[in-house]
């Protein structure tokens, strides 16, 4: 149970799916989920995504979701980072509940700003308001 995980438990048993990535995608999907419940941000590796694939779904949900979680606050590598705004992005422009959409959007104004990249900011208030 979530209770009952703690950060020793988690650490070997993140590194035995570490160096056995053939175990079934519901291990990775669990230790994804307790990733996240022990706010192990640093743990979250493009390898870990990648084994389940739902997962980048589910950690722009969490994003979404958590108040006090900056995207750009977050140790991810450049990359990895814009294929997490590139995410919400798609899921703003989708997005079909009535302003869920807009909370998205300023997630990627506020990360864009605070990496003072003001033309992608710009952009995304401009998709912003043609929603």
């Amino acid at each position: 149970s979530d209770t009952t995980l703690n950060s020793t438990n988690y650490n070997s048993w993140l590194l035995t799916l570490q160096r056995n990535p053939s175990i079934c995608g519901e291990i990775w999907k669990t230790a994804f989920k307790h990733t996240l419940i022990l706010h192990k941000y640093e743990e979250i590796s493009e390898e870990l995504i990648d084994q389940s694939p739902d997962s980048l779904q589910k950690l722009v949900e969490y994003i979404c979701s958590t108040k006090g979680v900056s995207l750009s606050e977050l140790p991810f590598t450049p990359s990895f980072l814009t294929k997490i705004a590139n995410k919400i992005l798609q899921f703003a422009e989708n997005s079909q509940i009535e302003g869920n959409g807009l909370k998205l959007f300023h997630i990627l104004y506020a990360f864009h700003i605070s990496k003072h990249n003001y033309r992608n900011a710009a952009d995304v208030m401009c998709r912003c308001a043609d929603r």
